[in-house]
């Protein structure tokens, strides 16, 4: 039982980091985009 407990921690931090990464690079692509607009 505690094996699972384990996994399921691991996997959960796991995604977590994942979907942060995910996250920051949207915003970088969106900030990114703002700064090309204003040069235009």
């Amino acid at each position: 039982m505690t094996v699972i407990l384990i996994i399921n921690i691991i996997a959960n931090f796991t995604l977590l980091k994942l979907y942060l990464k995910r996250r920051e690079r949207k915003s970088k692509n969106k900030i990114n985009e703002i700064e090309l607009i204003g040069k235009e």
